[in-house]
């Protein structure tokens, strides 16, 4: 896929691009490509025009991942950090299909090293370790607690072994191979 020539802009004439299509609510493509010009930019209305549908699908995928994120953690809560998985995960499929798009013969590439792949997959594989490393570190210490309530003497219990079992399997997925005491 051939990419479009709004990149090659400088980065403060890009950002002034995308302020505008913001501000005209994506419309307009032949003032903003007239504007381009005059400003010695030669690129044309249907480049700014694929290039401001892309920007409005993506700004608009944003929007919606972020709403039903801000849904969900008013709903179940976030304590899991099962939020965060879920953006890594998102980030680790969208860097994968970068990659698996990127032309590196293409010369309006942006200048992406071997060192720069790398480091973001470093970077995402260690945001993945720490998520899990906490996840099962929470687990561990409900595990934990919850066996010292199991091992409670009956009559100083607070919450009946039913209940415990509940807690545990139904609402932690923890699942013991003892039967509580």
């Amino acid at each position: 896929m051939k990419r479009s020539s709004v990149f090659t802009l400088p980065p403060e004439i890009k950002a002034e691009l995308d302020k505008r299509l913001l501000n005209s609510g994506f419309q307009n493509y032949t003032g903003l490509a007239e504007w381009l010009n005059e400003n010695d930019f030669k690129i044309s209305r249907s480049s700014v025009h694929r290039y401001g549908k892309d920007f409005q699908h993506s700004l608009s995928q944003i929007k919606t991942i972020t709403e039903q994120a801000k849904a969900i953690c008013a709903e179940v809560g976030d304590d899991e950090n099962a939020l965060s998985d879920a953006v890594i995960r998102l980030t680790q499929q969208r860097a994968f299909q970068f990659l698996l798009n990127l032309d590196l013969e293409d010369e309006h590439h942006e200048k992406l090293t071997i060192k720069d792949i790398g480091t973001m997959v470093a970077t995402l594989s260690r945001s993945s370790v720490t998520v899990r490393d906490h996840r099962n570190k929470m687990l561990a210490q409900i595990d934990k607690k919850l066996k010292e309530m199991e091992s409670a003497p009956t009559d100083k219990r607070k919450v009946s072994a039913e209940a415990l079992r509940i807690v545990r399997e139904e609402i932690y997925g923890i699942f013991s191979n003892e039967e509580p005491k």
